[in-house]
């Protein structure tokens, strides 16, 4: 008893490392030891070997080891150990029917179709025997093997056929068995061989042969994913990983052969697999598959894309940037497609640097613009994006999450037509444009009622008056074009406002308790703020532009007497349309002119001009306060008091 004692504690643990290469590893290395000695026997010549003699030396090699590896499997203790032979036996068994075609020493199959019908059968032997196993060890190790055994026979192109093999019997095995480290190993084998193999390609034609290799392997492991689909969420996970790898590397590849002389099969072969994925959205839409269809429509359209931008350069890729936009936002809002839509407002964002990297590259003037094909290119996109904002804008009554769609692209045409705007060539002109696009802006906020779309008209009304009065030279023409659309866009406010006041005053009135009266006119308060603040601003910016333009254009002798006669016309206008902003312009006008003439042409002007400047400015002060009197009917309110 103490003999058993003292033997079971000298065992070395199952999980030791020493057990873990005892075991396992010398057990793996015998096995491609054996492997690789008949590889090197099938390879090099020696005289008392015929290369039959040689091949079927491959094939009783490869036989024994499956089937000792078969009886071994069968007893539970040694199952790990027969799965090994058997991964191996499938291996030289593949090697050696590819040897009998492809390697010279031992040629001896002359027809391609037998041998591509051989490497099938093999292929399907050893996925049969890997399924009746259930062992992903034993498909790893045959992928393994069969992979170096194809890369030591100085692999062309045509070995690329034993790769695709390869490829679809793991892409069928893993997905039978849900075998995820079996897709992934052997789609980097797989992907790796092909580059092995394609390195010595040179001539345009051999370069083809490897692309339509590559695109093959890609669809085959493509296939193979789409139907993968399961239940848990790490397989999706596995999933959508695999399939971006399968994607990045299909594109890859054609953007190096694309280098490499064959950019028109490049292009095409993208474009398909582009379509692939689409379609294979569309599917997993059917099944329910909502992770997976996100994943394979943003994976069809990057390579649809990619494939644009090898075709498309300049321009041109600009033009097309801009109607894929428009449908994909179309058919994304029609459809409820998320990803159509992502992907139109990923392509909005990347167009605007790449507008802006040409259109301020080119300086050539053309009408009025500096690189004026970029300035009609960027029109057409601020029309279209304006276009997308009003379709999605319909649209948000069916699905309210477009309006953040509408909200996006309202705010990238804005921003393309301010680069539009800044390739004005003249300041003056350019600020009369920023003054339109915020008037317009102002506009459509009161429209809608909301007051989202006044803030880029805000935004277009600073830089607009930052361009204006940094001017060194006011020209006449755009400053008066800039006055005349002030004055009108606080005409239109100021109707609106009276409008809306009329609508709040028409609610407080028909309501009997004050409170709930007050609570209404707090509702309808947003739109009429906003027009009011508009007819605000929009007053004392006319009025501030008009002063600021006859202080700096008009001779210095006559600046008084303008601005005598500009606070008489701004109260007049202001009396007669009972509009308190034109009358308090009036008085800051008066008190700029009271500050002339006390500090500047006092000291200035000899004696006659100082008694021309001041009687001038009594006579506008005195008519000034007159009207003032006559407006507020002072007048009559001493009379009817006296006495």
């Amino acid at each position: 008893m103490n003999t058993t004692v003292d033997s079971d504690r000298h065992r070395p643990d199952g999980n030791s490392l020493e057990t873990k290469i005892g075991l396992y590893w010398l057990h793996r290395l015998g096995i491609i030891s054996l492997v690789f000695g008949v590889v090197f026997l099938i390879m090099y010549s020696f005289s008392s070997f015929t290369p039959v003699l040689k091949l079927c030396t491959g094939l009783i090699v490869s036989a024994a080891l499956i089937l000792v590896g078969s009886r071994m499997a069968k007893q539970p203790l040694q199952r790990w150990f027969g799965y090994g032979l058997v991964a191996g036996g499938w291996s030289l068994t593949y090697f050696t029917v590819y040897a009998g075609y492809y390697l010279p020493v031992v040629h001896v199959i002359t027809s391609l179709s037998l041998e591509t019908i051989l490497l099938m059968a093999v292929g399907a032997g050893c996925l049969i025997s890997a399924l009746q196993a259930r062992s992903e060890v034993m498909a790893i190790y045959s992928v393994t093997l069969a992979a170096a055994s194809i890369l030591m026979s100085r692999p062309g192109l045509l070995s690329d056929t034993s790769f695709l093999i390869i490829a679809a019997a793991t892409s069928i095995l893993g997905n039978r068995q849900g075998w995820r480290k079996l897709w992934a190993f052997g789609m980097m084998a797989c992907y790796a061989g092909h580059v092995y193999c394609s390195a010595n390609a040179i001539t345009v034609h051999d370069n083809m042969i490897a692309s339509v290799f590559l695109c093959a392997i890609w669809l085959v492991f493509s296939v193979g994913l789409a139907y993968a689909v399961h239940t848990t969420e790490l397989a999706r996970e596995f999933t959508m990983i695999v399939s971006c790898f399968n994607s990045v590397a299909l594109s890859g590849g054609l953007v190096f052969f694309s280098g490499r002389g064959m950019p028109e099969t490049s292009e095409m072969l993208l474009t398909f697999a582009g379509a692939v994925y689409l379609s294979a959205a569309r599917w997993l839409h059917n099944r329910k598959e909502e992770q997976l269809k996100i994943v394979h429509s943003l994976l069809g359209l990057s390579l649809v894309n990619i494939a644009k931008a090898m075709h498309f350069s300049g321009l041109p890729l600009l033009a097309v940037d801009i109607a894929q936009i428009a449908f994909l936002a179309l058919i994304g809002a029609k459809f409820n497609i998320r990803t159509f839509r992502w992907f139109a407002v990923l392509l909005s964002v990347l167009l605007f640097p790449l507008w802006v990297n040409g259109a301020f590259a080119d300086q050539h003037v053309n009408l009025f613009f500096q690189s004026f094909p970029y300035v009609k290119l960027g029109v057409f996109a601020a029309l279209t994006m304006s276009a997308l904002t009003s379709q999605h804008m319909r649209s948000r009554l069916h699905s309210e999450s477009l309006k953040s769609y509408a909200d996006f692209y309202y705010l990238s045409a804005n921003l393309m037509f301010m680069f539009v705007i800044g390739r004005i060539v003249d300041p003056g002109w350019q600020a009369c444009a920023l003054v339109v696009q915020a008037i317009v802006n102002h506009l459509i906020a009161l429209k809608l009622k909301d007051n989202f779309y006044a803030h880029p008209g805000t935004l277009s009304a600073f830089i607009a008056a930052f361009t204006l009065f940094t001017l060194d030279v006011w020209k006449t023409e755009p400053t008066i074009v800039i006055l005349l659309l002030l004055y009108l866009a606080h005409s239109l406010a100021r109707n609106r406002a009276s409008a809306e006041d009329k609508i709040n005053q028409s609610h407080f009135a028909h309501v009997s308790d004050p409170m709930q009266g007050l609570a209404r006119l707090r509702t309808y308060n947003g739109p009429a703020s906003l027009a009011g603040n508009l007819q605000i601003a929009y007053a004392y910016a006319a009025n501030i532009v008009f002063t600021w333009f006859l202080l700096r254009q008009l001779p210095a002798d006559y600046v008084s007497a303008a601005l005598g006669l500009e606070g008489i016309c701004f109260l007049v206008i202001g009396f007669v349309l009972s509009d308190p902003l034109f009358r308090i312009c009036g008085l800051a006008v008066m008190a700029i002119l009271s500050g002339k003439l006390l500090f500047i042409d006092f000291a200035k002007f000899d004696t006659l001009g100082r008694i021309i400047s001041f009687i001038a400015a009594g006579i506008v002060f005195l008519l000034s306060s007159y009207g003032y009197a006559r407006f507020t009917r002072s007048f009559e309110d001493k009379s009817s008091g006296s006495p």
